[in-house]
């Protein structure tokens, strides 16, 4: 009769499972994602055919999902999350199996009460340890966001779930094919995952403690490792794929190296080796300890031996509980506070795996009868056992309410981020127009999610989407937008080859082809080589870009239209986008008189981590109306420029651009007399930004006049000389009594012709001189004896071959410097142009006697004793010119050749 009980218990129990997987289903797709989130984008992309690289990870994920392609580009983001939501519960199924079928027979008092023939639990509340492992487990938060979302995190899990399963059937069944279903998922596993090639020494050992030592059979040996060798075969596939696919990019071995590098550095270089240790303790460890059948006594059979024995017994199991539980919990110490680059689902899977033993543990130690035993127990003995049993059984309630009342929210907060990146494609979607577009970006992750939200919307129109940054260095990538996009014609557009022109030259190339029949957008207020080509015309979070006229060198002013739309944008998102991004990115305040829940939150160490993705959607408004911004300042609009610095500081507190635009907007509102600082002064601002790129990347442009100062200079080394001049004169206009910006701009101009830089296209590098000439005229007005401008104005004429206007401007600047070497050489050059002879004999004398070794004096005696038919005077300062100067040189060679002739008697 006992055992047909058992047998029934057993049959309820092995049915359950899938009751438990069903329910936890329900929960997933009542919360499932609806649509696209950040982190199931390439997924997304990938099955759209939007992600143009190769794939190299797994493989099997991209098998079983492959169909998924066929589908409406719109339905595939649901679709995907549907079958996420179908992993996870067949994971929680199999672990609800896995705990059903754990050996209760680890511990003395464990044989006593449990004598079933396989020693899974049997006794009436056998329900509880699977059910409760499958809720801990499934409303974990980490879990619970896999399991309604596309990350491809749940089908690995499944692998990794029917594993332990295999083992554990094989523990009851003794069938051969099991294993063989362990060797053959385990390969695939590691193949797609490289977490399960770190799990193999542990999984190698387990099996070796289940099939003892028949494990050391020849033929078993030989077909598991045939079969798990046979799973492993499919991380070929790929390598194979893209051998085919992308021929003369890659190679087989290459993809294949590349892999295996990959894996290896995930393994033994990702994560420090203190981190996986403290992650094993309520992961691992707790398996080791009930893997193992410890004896009935430790050398010590007295009675109060055996009770502290039975205690620590006791003692050690609930404190993994416990232990387990809080890290389900999101303790300090689990892995999603740990990292947040990785889900860590195995080492939580594992933990609710412990969570489901110690549970059957308790419930079975202190079950109200003991087997095959008459004797009565003591009233006190049996009153612990039923508060134990009582307190397991509001663990079993307490725990997933808790779970669901602190993971819940925190869900529901995420997918308000998710609604901002919606909401952020919808206003993209708002300021294009309904006709083919071409949308830039130089950031792949934006550019993707906004074409996904336009093709959801039906509002595509065939646009052309061009990751900027790819396009300019990767010539597979041209490729790819050659074959997607045919109606642009791109092969013939540009070649894409840096060893011809730059990359980014080249693209600017491309787009002056493309905007001639279509409009250019970009996604952000980008800063480079782009910019020197095209201008910005903010519309919203996006901008069109128009082509600079030849003779324009400042961007035009936002128009008092064009400021009406852009505050009516912001206006609404700061109603609608900001108050779900702020307060994603919040940190909680402790409350001054905290409720019941909030205590308990706090006394448990229990805190919730923040949303990665809220903090990218928060930047890019913040880096966007931060430019808005520095444009309303431009125009003179103070106090609306000052709202928009506000908000960017509210979306990213570390927007240091934002901070200091907002303080140089107090100092022009307060009409305080503005001041340059020193360049170490401004850069060690910059905080955990390493360079100007990447603070104008991430925070956005800075309107302070010393930021845009040294901006400038930076700007100019990096050859975006035009974005430099509009930096410099936007600090000539903020401090007009100033001369230092306007020689600064003036040394530009005559900088540009001369750098060696490839400037734009359509840049008027005709007019650097004269430019640099009305610069210089500014400068001297604030200050006639500047040097500096005097000297820049004097090379720029000189460079027009304006002699004559030349000498005047030396003539002063010499007036200053008296014995200034480059003063007297150029005012010696002009004179020598001019063919003022006895002027400029002087000043090449004068050179000579205080710079023995200046070799162009020397030049410059010879060509005036040349003219006047003077050859030993000739002779001799050509011969000196030849003792001094360079000797790679056209103007050496022509000399040389001179002084022969000279020396010949020819002349």
């Amino acid at each position: 009769m006992e055992t047909e009980t058992n047998r029934g218990r057993y049959f309820v129990t092995s049915r359950l499972p899938w009751v438990v997987a069903g329910g936890m289903l329900v929960i997933y797709l009542i919360t499932i994602n609806r649509w696209l989130t950040p982190a199931s984008l390439m997924n997304v992309a990938k099955l759209n055919g939007w992600d143009w690289r190769p794939a190299f990870f797994r493989p099997a994920l991209l098998l079983v999902t492959y169909p998924f392609g066929w589908l409406p580009s719109g339905m595939i983001p649901l679709a995907l999350n549907l079958f996420s939501a179908v992993c996870g519960a067949l994971s929680l199924g199999l672990l609800a199996r896995s705990v059903a079928l754990l050996p209760h027979d680890r511990t003395h008092e464990q044989r006593q009460r449990e004598q079933s023939e396989f020693a899974f639990l049997t006794i009436r509340s056998a329900w509880i340890p699977p059910v409760m492992a499958a809720l801990v487990c499934g409303l974990q938060m980490t879990f619970w966001e896999n399991a309604i979302d596309a990350t491809g995190e749940m089908f690995d899990l499944l692998l990794f779930a029917y594993v332990i399963r295999c083992l554990l059937e094989y523990r009851i069944s003794r069938e051969d094919s099991w294993l063989t279903r362990f060797a053959l998922v385990y390969g695939i596993g590691m193949a797609e995952n490289w977490a399960l090639i770190g799990f193999f020494p542990a999984c190698l050992a387990a099996l070796v403690w289940i099939k003892g030592l028949s494990f050391f059979n020849g033929r078993f040996l030989i077909r598991t490792a045939l079969f798990g060798l046979l799973g492993f075969s499919l991380i070929l596939l790929l390598p194979v794929v893209n051998s085919i696919f992308y021929r003369g990019e890659t190679t087989f071995l290459k993809s294949l190296e590349f892999l295996f590098t990959s894996n290896k550095v995930a393994l033994f270089h990702a994560f420090p080796r203190s981190l996986l240790v403290l992650l094993s303790l309520t992961s691992l460890l707790p398996i080791f300890l009930m893997s193992i059948r410890w004896a009935s006594y430790f050398g010590d059979t007295s009675p109060l031996g055996i009770f502290i024995a039975t205690f620590s017994f006791h003692i050690v199991h609930f404190l993994f509980l416990v232990a387990c539980i809080w890290m389900a919990m999101d303790s300090p110490l689990s892995p999603r506070m740990q990292d947040s680059r990785v889900s860590f689902l195995t080492l939580y899977y594992l933990g609710a795996l412990s969570v489901g033993y110690f549970m059957g543990y308790f419930l079975l130690i202190f079950s109200p009868k003991i087997a095959k035993s008459r004797q009565r127990i003591n009233p006190l003995v049996q009153w612990i056992h039923r508060s134990v049993t009582a307190f397991i059984w509001v663990l079993f309630v307490a725990v997933p309410l808790v779970l669901v009342a602190k993971n819940l929210p925190q869900l529901e907060r995420t997918k308000s981020v998710s609604a901002s990146f919606e909401k952020y494609s919808a206003e993209v979607q708002a300021s294009l127009p309904d006709h083919p577009a071409i949308i830039l970006s130089d950031d792949s992750f934006r550019l993707l999610y906004v074409q996904a939200g336009l093709h959801r919307a039906g509002y595509d129109h065939g646009n052309l989407y061009i990751d900027t940054f790819s396009f300019s260095f990767d010539p597979l990538y041209s490729r790819y937008l050659a074959k997607k996009y045919p109606q642009y014609d791109l092969t013939k557009i540009a070649t894409n080859n840096p060893a011809l022109l730059p990359g980014y030259y080249n693209v600017v190339l491309c787009l002056n082809s493309l905007q001639q029949t279509h409009e250019l957008y970009y996604l952000q207020p980008s800063f480079g080589f782009f910019s020197e080509e095209f201008s910005r015309q903010p519309l919203g979070v996006i901008y069109q870009l128009t082509h600079y006229p030849s003779d324009q060198w400042n961007m035009p002013l936002p128009t008092e239209e064009q400021i009406q739309k852009n505050q009516a944008f912001w206006k609404q998102a700061a109603n609608e986008v900001f108050p779900a991004l702020t307060n994603a990115i919040a940190t909680p305040r402790k409350s001054a008189d905290p409720n019941l829940w909030q205590r308990f939150l706090a006394s448990a160490h229990l805190t919730n981590r923040k949303e990665a993705y809220a903090f990218t959607a928060a930047a890019y408004y913040s880096r966007a109306i931060n430019y808005w911004g520095v444009e309303l300042q431009k125009c003179g609009k103070l106090e609306e420029a000052r709202t928009c610095f506000e908000q960017a500081l509210q979306l990213n507190p570390a927007n240091i651009s934002a901070k200091v635009n907002q303080e140089f907007n107090l100092e022009l509102r307060g009409g305080h007399k503005l001041a340059l600082h020193m360049v170490k002064d401004v850069e060690d601002q910059f905080g955990q930004h390493s360079s100007w790129d990447q603070i104008l990347n991430t925070d956005g442009p800075f309107d302070d006049p010393s930021f845009r100062l040294h901006l400038g200079t930076t700007l100019t080394r990096q050859g975006n000389v035009r974005q430099a001049a509009q930096e410099i004169s936007r600090v000539s206009e903020l401090m007009p009594t100033n001369a230092v910006p306007v020689v600064r701009l003036a040394q530009l101009f005559v900088y540009i012709p001369n750098s060696g830089h490839h400037v734009a296209p359509s840049f008027p590098i005709n007019q650097c001189y004269s430019n640099a000439v009305t610069t210089t005229d500014r400068a001297l007005e604030l200050e006639p004896d500047n040097t500096y401008a005097l000297a820049i104005k004097s090379m720029a004429l000189m460079e027009m071959e304006d002699f004559k206007a030349s000498v005047p401007v030396l003539d002063q600047w010499l007036h200053v410097q008296t014995n200034n070497p480059y003063a007297l050489l150029r005012r010696a050059i002009a004179n020598l142009q001019l063919n003022q002879l006895d002027s400029a004999q002087l000043d090449y004398q004068k050179i000579a006697e205080l710079y023995t070794n200046t070799y162009q004096a020397y030049y410059g005696l010879g060509e005036i004793a040349y003219r006047r038919k003077d050859t030993p005077g000739a002779v001799k300062n050509y011969s000196l010119y030849l003792s001094y100067a360079p000797t790679n040189t056209p103007e050496f060679t022509n000399v040389q050749a001179r002084l022969n002739e000279l020396k010949s008697g020819a002349h």
